[in-house]
């Protein structure tokens, strides 16, 4: 080889050893940044574990409070007052027949029934019956009047 050969190897050399070592430093840099990020998100990860640890504890179910006096006396021990009420169970909807007007309110459809050979002017209403019917496959709720 020449020595200009030689010369602009060792130039070309020279500036691939420079981008080299630029890039290194910008690695160097990066690579720190990184560790200290790092190191905060492994606080932070810390701190939540904790956080989280103090939470579920907090949340467990506590053991349940054991009696160990099983005897019917046990309820003997405190008097009762005298001026203790006792207290009254909330009214339920009472359970039978529901009143006429209940069941007018609540029909669909009101029919009425006439006999046959008896004309419509001496006919008097003598029964009404309320009944459920599967109408359209829907159940409506219906009045007969008889």
């Amino acid at each position: 080889m020449t020595f200009n050969e030689h010369l602009n190897r060792a130039k070309y050399l020279e500036s691939r050893l420079q981008e080299l070592l630029d890039e290194n430093l910008a690695l160097r840099t990066e690579n720190a940044a990184l560790q200290t990020e790092n190191a905060s998100l492994k606080a932070r990860v810390r701190e939540l574990e904790e956080t989280l640890r103090v939470h579920a504890d907090a949340a467990s179910s506590k053991p349940p409070k054991v009696t160990l006096n099983y005897s019917s006396q046990r309820n003997d021990l405190v008097p009762k007052s005298p001026n203790r009420k006792r207290r009254r169970k909330k009214s339920q909807k009472k359970a039978g027949r529901k009143p006429k007007e209940a069941k007018t309110n609540q029909t669909d459809q009101t029919i009425k029934i006439y006999p046959k050979g008896i004309s419509r002017r001496k006919c008097v209403l003598r029964h009404t019956q309320f009944v459920w019917r599967l109408i359209d496959k829907r159940a409506q709720y219906v009045c007969y009047l008889i």
